[in-house]
């Protein structure tokens, strides 16, 4: 993954190139890329697969609650629930970059999965959740365009959650931006949320999964 976020951090004159096939809503300021870009360069600060030094897949609940105990962006760790799903959530320190939006906790999630050598099961990370202030359309760009993704209508709560995937067969991982939009949304709506950047292990749905355009999002507020 850190090679699939190298590769996607383009030079600023490809990105304000880019920046004009969207929205005016998806307006970027040269601060804002630059955050964007340096977020993404250091929060894949180990081997790909790597999310804050926690590596899908491969890192064990044990170690991935060591690994954030010792990370200077990260407070306070609660205790990790057992409720069905193994969870663990932490606090930011104040140290971590001013593109997370601290009053959201990080997440990971565990389970167990089989290894074949070690003819044992194993309780490892599945998934990473940060809460960015960074809008989509920043993250969009740098990433490039993707037909991985699905929007999930939360009829009660009037709103469409809009998820793109950018899936890495190789290292069997999946890196996520999920956006929560209010109804009746709008373009510009969209660009302007904050998103949740994830990290999991590759699922086999995600791979057949075909990418619903953004310019579909006011047609599923209207959805019966």
């Amino acid at each position: 993954m850190a090679r699939l976020l190298l590769m996607a951090v383009v030079g600023l004159t490809g990105i304000f190139a880019l920046a004009a096939m969207f929205p005016l809503g998806a307006a970027m300021s040269a601060a804002e890329v630059y955050a964007a870009r340096a977020f993404l360069t250091e929060a894949r600060n180990c081997e790909a697969p790597c999310l804050m030094g926690i590596r899908p897949g491969m890192t064990t609940m044990d170690e991935a609650l060591a690994l954030l105990e010792a990370h200077e962006w990260v407070g306070e760790i609660e205790p990790p629930s057992h409720d069905g799903l193994v969870r663990a959530q932490w606090s930011w320190s104040g140290r971590q970059p001013r593109v997370i939006d601290s009053r959201e906790p990080g997440l990971l999630s565990a389970g167990y999965i089989l290894d074949v050598e070690a003819e044992e099961s194993m309780l490892l990370v599945t998934n990473v959740r940060i809460r960015l202030h960074t809008r989509p359309a920043h993250l969009h760009l740098l990433l490039g365009e993707t037909v991985n993704g699905e929007a999930l209508r939360l009829p009660t709560l009037e709103k469409v959650n809009f998820r793109l995937y950018y899936p890495d067969t190789r290292t069997q991982t999946v890196l996520g931006l999920s956006s929560i939009v209010m109804c009746p949304a709008r373009l510009d709506s969209y660009w302007r949320t904050p998103t949740e950047l994830s990290l999991g292990v590759l699922s086999p749905l995600i791979r057949v999964r075909t990418s619903v355009p953004v310019s579909a999002l006011p047609a599923l507020c209207n959805a019966p």
